[in-house]
């Protein structure tokens, strides 16, 4: 999904992307600990930096969100640099749980 402005042309994306190895799948509080799902969505965002802070990343986020449930899917899954507070809240606010793996956090939300 592509965030376009007519006078400043594309301001941001994001990527839903399906290949995700299943090691890499962050544990959802479930009652079942092995749970698994093949149909996951991988997100990547990008906000061109004169353009954040103005909601564009929470809509092309939620777009993807209301896009994955839409079609089946059951989970998307997320990463966030540490050192990236305003993409990990985002993430927060828009319902994800979080994990903190190495420099990074996961981010998880069963749709």
């Amino acid at each position: 999904f592509v965030a376009h402005m007519e006078r400043r042309g594309i301001v941001g994306f994001v990527i839903g992307d399906k290949r995700i190895e299943r090691s890499e799948l962050l544990p959802l509080q479930s009652t079942n600990p092995t749970y698994v799902n093949p149909e996951i969505d991988s997100t990547h965002i990008y906000v061109a930096g004169d353009s954040r802070g103005k909601g564009f990343g929470k809509m092309l986020l939620t777009t993807l969100i209301e896009d994955s449930r839409d079609v089946g899917h059951q989970v998307v899954v997320a990463t966030a640099k540490v050192d990236n507070p305003s993409h990990s809240a985002l993430y927060r606010a828009l319902g994800f749980q979080s994990k903190l793996r190495n420099e990074e956090y996961s981010f998880s939300l069963k749709l």
